[in-house]
């Protein structure tokens, strides 16, 4: 697996080199630094894979930099907010990572509000909705390990509202039902903690319908 994932990230850096040739032949093409931030997050991912949480923050905030100069020569572009709100998801979990729980927040925070601007350009946009919901479950989460307990439930329920508008504008998007999924495992817990079982009942039937779901998306894919 290690072998797979040093191969992985030659292919990143090569194509981190053909877009720097790229912006070199043409510094206003907003796409090239797109697709190199987009190839810095993945190489940032697989040193994340690796263990190597600082080397991986230092991709993602040169991917963001690359978001940035997209967004600068193309402000109109849904596809570079989306782009550059999945890198400060990353960072926010390396952050988090590193016991920076605050710090991820701000991140997390950073990110839904790119989200928010892929969706005002471009209300179509499926992964933005579903990103955004991932944002606001991790930022959920960090509530939760802040001992902030009713915003971390005001987050997911944001979050579930996220998934559903996904699933509405695509009904076959797999990561949605899985990410509702464990919202709806996590409130369900809640409930059942406040003593509400006939919710916390409801809650765990929903996620059960979701995870039935995903599995009957991914099987009609591999067939």
């Amino acid at each position: 697996e290690l072998g797979n994932v040093e191969k992985a990230q030659r292919h990143y850096k090569a194509a981190i080199e053909d877009h720097d040739k790229a912006i070199e032949l043409n510094p206003d093409d907003a796409s090239a630094y797109t697709n190199r931030g987009g190839a810095r997050v993945r190489l940032g991912e697989s040193e994340n894979e690796l263990e190597n949480v600082e080397k991986a923050q230092r991709h993602y905030k040169a991917a963001i930099e690359d978001f940035n100069k997209a967004i600068e020569l193309n402000p109109a572009d849904a596809n570079a907010y989306g782009n550059r709100g999945a890198a400060w998801i990353r960072l926010g979990e390396s952050e988090n990572e590193l016991g920076n729980v605050e710090k991820a927040q701000g991140h997390y925070e950073a990110a839904i509000e790119d989200f928010n601007k892929a969706i005002e350009l471009n209300p179509a946009v499926v992964s933005a909705y579903d990103n955004r919901g991932a944002a606001r479950i991790r930022l959920g989460e960090s509530e939760n390990e802040l001992g902030n307990v009713e915003k971390a439930q005001g987050h997911y329920e944001a979050a579930i509202e996220d998934f559903n508008k996904a699933i509405e504008l695509n009904p076959a998007v797999v990561s949605a039902y899985n990410n509702r999924r464990v919202l709806w495992n996590r409130l369900s817990e809640f409930e059942a903690k406040l003593g509400n079982a006939e919710k916390a009942q409801q809650y765990n039937e929903a996620a059960t319908a979701d995870f039935k779901k995903a599995k009957e998306l991914v099987s009609e894919i591999g067939k």
